[in-house]
């Protein structure tokens, strides 16, 4: 997959872009878990933005199919913990919610340099450190 350096891309494009990739190396399960996640995320999207009253940014939106989704404006932290709250709002398993939010990483880990990565920090990617697994003192 070639990036176009000189263009931000919207999310729904560049996962369609990835999820021809998966397709053409044959990770099937991939593909439907990339799909479920822009698919989700779009909804969240739409459901931000009807809260809201529309895109009060002044960035427009995209394209009257919700709110916009650039890339840079999808992995701001903010924006992700965002999301993350409003899937455990709605009661979504916490397997789902760490599955969407590990395929957003994976994104996003495919879209930018390795030197400008972090931004899921602290959201649920299902790494629980060991620490916190270590029985309490009494």
């Amino acid at each position: 997959m070639e990036k176009d350096v000189g263009r931000v891309p919207e999310l729904p494009s560049y996962m369609a872009e990835v999820i021809d990739d998966l397709k053409r190396n044959e990770k099937f399960p991939a593909v439907h878990t990339y799909f479920s996640t822009c698919n989700s995320f779009a909804r969240f999207c739409a459901c931000a933005e009807a809260e809201c009253g529309g895109d009060s940014s002044g960035e427009g939106s995209n394209g009257g199919s919700g709110a916009r989704m650039a890339l840079p404006e999808v992995f701001r932290a903010g924006r992700l913990k965002e999301y993350e709250s409003w899937m455990m709002q709605r009661e979504l398993s916490l397997n789902t919610v760490s599955t969407y939010m590990r395929t957003l990483r994976a994104v996003y880990n495919r879209w930018l340099p390795p030197a400008a990565r972090n931004t899921t920090r602290g959201c649920s990617t299902g790494c629980i450190p060991k620490w916190s697994l270590a029985p309490s003192a009494p």
